[in-house]
């Protein structure tokens, strides 16, 4: 799978066991323990670096994941994905900002 298309999070299950990158990000997005995850987090899981892991968020996983941000850091990012968005607690840092 290219990490140009786009995947559908009800695709998402079609490929577990699929050790392709875009598997692996989206495996550490769901399941950690944290909701929310940066792009360095993921990477260290995934055995990814961490431009790699931006990519597929930004291209083959984007109409899966949420990202936000700490408006005290703004130029780091969280990602998790919309599912676990709905699931999730609410983000405990009052200074984030959804993009």
């Amino acid at each position: 799978m290219s990490t140009q298309e786009v995947v559908r999070p009800d695709q998402m299950e079609q490929t577990r066991g699929i050790s392709s990158p875009v598997q692996l990000v989206y495996d550490a997005l769901t399941a950690g323990k944290y909701d929310w995850r940066t792009p360095a987090g993921i990477a260290k899981d995934a055995g990814l670096s961490e431009d790699e892991v931006v990519k597929i968020l930004q291209t083959a996983l984007l109409k899966t994941v949420v990202r936000t941000y700490d408006s005290d850091y703004p130029k780091t990012y969280f990602y998790t994905t919309r599912d676990r968005q709905q699931d999730s607690r609410p983000l405990a840092c009052p200074s984030f900002g959804r993009l």
